[in-house]
């Protein structure tokens, strides 16, 4: 691929079984809760932590008491309670980068249900893995991790 600079964006949605109020606060008050062992990056890691608020971060807790060990994955760019939540993070080359990547979450009533909608733009170093990548993790992410909490 060498240096050039390409775009891998991704859009999904998600039913969800639970009124729009009830997705907000699990994807942003619970978000280790339904966060998959397996998609954190370091074994050292012990929650998946969103501060809810504009400027807040999506980070990875990686314990150390008041030394905050740990990896930021976003930071939130738009914060419109229970609509809409955009982060902008960034993929080192150790995880495919160096890319920016922007997510943008919208949360839509549905009857009694929610629709949620991601999209997804890697703007950097991105290619089709990069794009299949990101489909299959949020895939896991949303599609299972959170929509699963609901369906119980």
């Amino acid at each position: 691929m060498g240096d050039s600079v390409s775009i891998a964006h991704i859009e999904l949605e998600f039913p969800i079984a639970a009124a729009p109020e009830r997705v907000w606060d699990a994807l942003v008050k619970e978000t280790g809760k339904w966060w998959p062992r397996d998609f954190y990056s370091d074994a050292r890691a012990i929650n998946m932590v969103c501060e809810p608020r504009l400027g807040g971060r999506l980070y990875e807790d990686w314990g150390g008491g008041g030394e905050g060990r740990g990896r930021t994955w976003y930071t939130i760019q738009t914060f419109d309670p229970p609509r809409v939540l955009e982060m902008a993070g960034h993929l080192y080359p150790a995880y495919g980068g160096p890319s920016v990547t922007l997510v943008r979450i919208e949360l839509q009533a549905e009857g009694e249900g929610t629709r949620l909608k991601l999209s997804d733009a890697v703007v950097g170093r991105a290619d089709e893995g990069t794009k299949r990548s990101l489909e299959e993790g949020w895939r896991a992410l949303v599609g299972v991790g959170l929509k699963e909490n609901f369906e119980k």
